[in-house]
């Protein structure tokens, strides 16, 4: 699973998650443990990317998103032509109900009511969707919001749009539709209540825009038309009377992604802003003047007046839910800082999951998270909240002792993103709370020269195996899978420390996912032929040896062993090994270069893989008569997994 993920979960606290997956669309149901219960993909031949996922109280869930696939499987339709889809499956996943394409645009966003009728919303324009006769504005101008019911058949109902005429000056994309456009609204989040009333938040850059009488801001901040702004608007349940529409927001502009109701009818919005003087309400946790980020407000049921309003830190918020009490779980991307941690959390990261009391006034708990660790947001069993990663990493927070070992991403050490999978003998790193000591420790060796399966008391097990600890500290291990775990479909990892014993829980496990050490994240820890670091004072050659560290290669044929340091005779992985050279801004391989080794690391740890490759020379990458230094980037296959590309410096000429 891929970016742009949805996550919701159903009244018995299973999760349905939704994102995109080898190009196709992919849906899985999880169990309150994090158990796997389905998985169904479906797509075409192009690209098909959800964006949204509902579930009803039978526990059929419904997908919205876009695709490119003129082949996308349509089921039940009677429309089967354009770029946004929805989707209903069956509650235990077996069955697409229908799937349906919309018309040409963009479906950002669904809900679903309790008679199994699904609203839809995004951005489109009169000449790819069509209005159905009574629509509260039946005609878009330019890129509009619209509004879309579908009956529990997947039949639709209605559509109406709902936009003005401003001028759209948010770049080449205008808020997701290519071409050169006059004007944009985009519906971004939608709800509906018991009543059937339909409400819709997003941004638009119309001084036009729709608003009522009474509503809370009835003018648009910028009559420039940039930036945009963020609305929230009430529709009527036949999509025909707007009940309420207001802007939110001010000059320097916002956006607002997410949409929720509590039972009084009162909408809550998050988003970001770009101003330090968004409207924040007396005693909010963080108020006006504040430097611009993620943002929260609470509207009353009539849409007259601002509830209470605050900023959270920097980024945004891409997800909020609320438990029985009101008290909000949030998560989003937390940018380069400041953003506001609690004592203990993790304080290192670009996403962020934190939660606010039900009146905004104060911050319960909020950690920074690893990157591509957060996204969307829901609340499992026992009002539980659990975490989606662009990466498709479920998290669930909260359950059990908060003082016991709790991890909240994995990943390979090699890289900077986590990806909550693993493979025999690579090094992965764990990052959560309470998982080891204060102060970094570094590995120790044994008695038989095998690095320690414990470490300042941590010890970390897989199906019952004990894995070598590498690294410990507070907020991460670093440890290597054992090999024991080769052959299985899912491996229990638990830790065990000197604060407790983690929950149990369940990996996939997969035959490899190579990772380039790096200095960094980016650049990799490579040698030059004559032995020296590669860095940008020392680049490689072109069309000479480079030689590269990784980890993620899975099983060996030869005698490598768990913990093991390399001894001086070779063993090498048992799939193939491969390389690649790319030259940006390409994103696929372009070259092929020569591997002439691939196997073990004498002194190293059994499991890191060391390559030798011939670099092409400047001929073969079209850079003859360029400037004579530039950077390289490098990607390794091991079997069919490619690594994510890692940097190096080169030179045309010595």
């Amino acid at each position: 699973m891929q970016s742009n993920v949805a996550l919701v979960a159903d009244s018995a606290g299973n999760f349905y998650a939704a994102g995109t997956s080898k190009s196709h669309v992919l849906v899985a149901k999880v169990d309150p443990n994090g158990k796997v219960i389905y998985s169904k993909s479906f797509g075409g031949s192009g690209v098909d990317r959800p964006l949204a996922v509902a579930v009803d109280a039978k526990g059929s869930s419904y997908i919205v998103g876009v695709t490119t696939s003129l082949d996308f499987p349509v089921v039940n339709a009677n429309q089967t032509t354009g770029t946004m889809f929805c989707a209903k499956l069956s509650p235990d996943g077996s069955t697409i109900v229908y799937s349906i394409l919309l018309g040409t645009g963009e479906a950002d966003a669904v809900a679903v009511d309790s008679g199994g009728s699904a609203y839809v919303t995004g951005i489109a324009s009169s000449s790819g969707l069509a209005s159905t006769p009574g629509a509260f504005q039946p005609t878009s101008h330019g890129p509009d919001a619209y509004v879309l019911k579908l009956g529990p058949d997947g039949k639709v109902v209605f559509t109406t749009f709902l936009g003005g005429n401003g001028a759209c000056n948010a770049g080449p994309s205008c808020f997701g539709l290519a071409g050169s456009i006059g004007d944009s609204d985009e519906g971004r989040a939608i709800a509906v209540d018991p009543a059937g009333n339909i409400y819709v938040a997003g941004v638009t850059n119309a001084a036009d825009f729709p608003v009522t009488p009474g509503a809370f801001e009835t003018k648009f901040p910028n009559p420039s038309g940039a930036p945009p702004n963020g609305f929230i608007s009430k529709l009527s349940p036949d999509g025909s009377t707007l009940l309420y529409s207001t802007y939110l927001g001010t000059a320097s502009g916002e956006y607002l992604n997410t949409l929720m109701l509590n039972s009084s009818g009162e909408a809550l919005v998050a988003g970001n802003t770009y101003s330090t003087s968004f409207p924040t309400t007396a005693g909010a946790a963080f108020p006006a003047p504040h430097a611009p980020g993620a943002i929260i407000a609470r509207l009353n049921s009539q849409g007259s007046a601002l509830l209470y309003g605050t900023y959270l830190g920097s980024g945004n918020v891409d997800g909020v839910v609320a438990d029985d009490a009101g008290n909000l779980s949030i998560t989003g991307y937390a940018g380069l800082g400041p953003f506001p941690v609690t004592s203990g959390a993790l304080s290192v990261g670009d996403t962020y999951f934190a939660q606010l009391n039900a009146d905004g006034k104060s911050l319960i708990y909020s950690t920074l998270l690893p990157f591509g660790s957060a996204g969307a947001v829901a609340l499992g069993a026992s009002r539980t909240p659990a975490v989606l990663g662009d990466s498709g990493v479920l998290t669930i927070f909260g359950s059990g002792d908060s003082a016991v070992p709790a991890v909240y991403a994995l990943g390979i050490t090699a890289v900077a993103s986590v990806d909550g999978q693993v493979a025999p003998g690579e090094v992965i790193s764990l990052f959560g709370v309470n998982l080891g000591p204060d102060q970094a420790v570094g590995l120790a060796l044994d008695p038989s020269g095998f690095i320690a399966t414990q470490l300042s008391g941590v010890q970390v097990r897989f199906d019952g195996v004990l894995a070598p600890v590498i690294m410990a500290q507070k907020n991460q291990l670093n440890v290597q899978v054992p090999y024991e775990i080769a052959g299985q479909g899912v491996t229990a990892m638990q830790i065990t420390g000197t604060a407790g014993t983690s929950q149990v829980l369940s990996l996939p496990v997969v035959a490899s996912e190579p990772g380039i050490l790096t200095f960094d994240g980016t650049y990799a820890a490579a040698v030059n032929q004559d032995g020296s670091i590669n860095t940008s004072d020392n680049p490689v050659t072109l069309g000479s040896i480079v030689t590269l560290f990784a980890t993620g290669s899975g099983s060996w044929n030869g005698s490598l062993k768990t913990g093991q340091v390399s001894p001086i005779s070779l063993a090498y992985p048992a799939l193939p090994v491969k390389a690649y050279v790319l030259l940006p801004p390409a994103l696929q391989p372009l070259v092929e270069a020569d591997v002439l080794y691939a196997g073990s690391a004498p002194s190293l740890t059994d499991g890191v893989l060391q390559v030798n490759l011939l670099l092409p020379g400047p001929d073969a990458l079209g850079l003859t008569g360029t400037a004579n230094f530039t950077i390289l980037n490098l990607v390794l296959q091991v079997g069919d997994v490619q690594s994510p590309p890692a940097t190096i410096w080169t030179r045309v000429r010595p």
